[in-house]
């Protein structure tokens, strides 16, 4: 399949690739105590058509288990359904999430189903890492939350668990009745956090420093109401630098980047096409899938060049890869 370059320029008025932006700490920064829970569990699907699990027993144990609790004895050589099949349920409890919130799962199949696709999820207890119970999960298994068609033993349900117990994460630390507010930088750099102590020490004197960890800690004034104060803080401005990036979507083909994103001398050979950036010798460099780029130009510049030749967007794609990997990209890669 061809696919067509589809090339945006976010940021083009830098020329070099760390660029200085003014953002508020609240932007760059999260309460460090807030943060994602995993949670795990062993679940039984059941009410398919033929498709659940012929050979595992594990879905059988568990239904066996399951009658008896209701007062119904059975042995697993009685049952001989494949309408069932055992399934683990994963989901992510989001920061602050209160009792009675829904949350999304993940279904997937553990034994040798064909499908549960059409299933129902009987009721599963979900479990931290402390192996205390945090949420249940049940839910109908349709086409409509199957989120990848090709694969029908993993799908993704959408609110199919309610939180039943909070995870507490204060939002302040009590250390020897002092209050502190402890903040993470999302992407750490010591020249922002040192910004940040900066910023927030000319607004309150001496009350910030960095933890050996990369926490940066904020003492929070005896006669501050905390809630204002955090806010003040998260809204207070810094100078950030940031490296510029490019993002590329595979599957669409679709390069987004910066139009300061420098390269460094590189030669890359690719089937018929010699790309040479940044090299001295120019010879043969007019003749048919040849490219020939100074040392100072920029990616913007090379998907051009490479675009003109008519080359399809996932080989666009594979070269800056290459380049990445050489290091003689200099930016952030992110690929989707």
């Amino acid at each position: 399949m061809k696919f067509f370059i589809q090339i945006f320029f976010i940021i083009i008025i830098f020329s070099n690739s760390v660029y200085s932006l003014s953002l508020s700490i609240g932007e760059i920064t999260k309460i460090s105590s807030f943060r994602e829970n995993h949670l795990v569990g062993f679940g039984l699907v059941v009410g398919l058509k033929q498709t659940g699990d012929s050979r595992s027993v594990l879905g059988l144990q568990a239904l066996v288990k399951l009658l008896k609790q209701r007062g119904i004895e059975a042995k697993n050589d009685i049952i001989k359904s494949k309408n069932i099949a055992a399934v683990m349920v994963m989901a992510n409890i989001p920061p602050l999430a209160k009792r009675g919130d829904t949350i999304d799962i993940w279904v997937a199949s553990i034994g040798d189903a064909k499908s549960i696709e059409g299933g129902y999820l009987m009721q599963t207890p979900l479990f931290a890492a402390d192996g205390i119970v945090y949420a249940a999960a049940q839910s109908a298994i349709t086409d409509s939350n199957q989120t990848t068609k090709k694969n029908k033993n993993t799908v993704r349900v959408i609110k199919g668990a309610i939180i039943e117990k909070p995870i507490v994460q204060p939002m302040i630390n009590l250390i020897e009745n002092k209050r502190e507010l402890s903040l993470s930088l999302i992407n750490f750099d010591i020249n922002t956090a040192d910004n940040i102590i900066n910023s927030v020490n000319n607004l309150y004197s001496n009350s910030t420093n960095l933890d050996p960890d990369g926490t940066i800690v904020i003492k929070i004034p005896e006669n501050e109401d905390s809630v204002k104060f955090i806010s003040n803080i998260l809204d207070t401005k810094v100078q950030v630098k940031t490296r510029a990036k490019i993002v590329i979507d595979s599957n669409t083909g679709t390069i987004v980047m910066g139009g300061g994103v420098g390269l460094s001398a590189v030669a890359v050979n690719k089937e018929n096409i010699n790309i040479k950036i940044g090299q001295n010798d120019k010879t043969n460099t007019q003749r048919k899938g040849n490219v020939y780029i100074e040392e100072t130009a920029t990616v913007k510049e090379l998907v051009e060049a490479l675009n003109s030749l008519g080359m399809p967007a996932f080989e666009i794609i594979d070269i800056i890869k290459t380049i990445h990997s050489s290091g003689s990209l200099h930016g952030e890669l992110i690929i989707q």
